[in-house]
């Protein structure tokens, strides 16, 4: 993802964009900019004549803008990975925890399968 399109929300500048995966995942059509059919230049025409000639388009974009930067600010990614991090550590730790339960002929082949799974990749 170019690093100019996370300048572009973070200072709230409407985005026209081709509608390519990358940009399609990170942006949403109308919502934060206008994602255009690459190579159809009379839709990139058109979708910029129509930010500038709407103050109330181009302010709606604009907010939109500013929201979705807030997701890609470093430190709400940053929050999210610990998060991750968190979930995966207290997965681990029980995978560990039931590792010290000693297995019995009473437990069902599924679950000593997927313990001793979770303890050989140690999560």
């Amino acid at each position: 993802m170019p690093n100019k399109l996370f300048d572009y929300l973070s200072r709230g500048i409407p985005i026209v964009a081709s509608d390519l995966p990358s940009i399609g995942d990170f942006l949403k059509d109308e919502c934060e900019g206008v994602l255009i059919e690459p190579e159809k230049e009379a839709d990139y025409i058109a979708a910029i004549r129509k930010l500038f000639s709407s103050s109330i388009y181009y302010e709606k974009l604009q907010q939109n803008s500013y929201v979705a930067a807030e997701k890609y600010l470093w430190s709400t990614c940053a929050e999210s990975m610990l998060k991750q991090r968190e979930s995966v550590a207290n997965l681990r730790e029980t995978a560990f925890s039931l590792k010290s339960i000693k297995l019995n002929n009473n437990l069902n082949f599924k679950f000593k399968f997927n313990l001793e799974f979770l303890i050989r990749i140690q999560i």
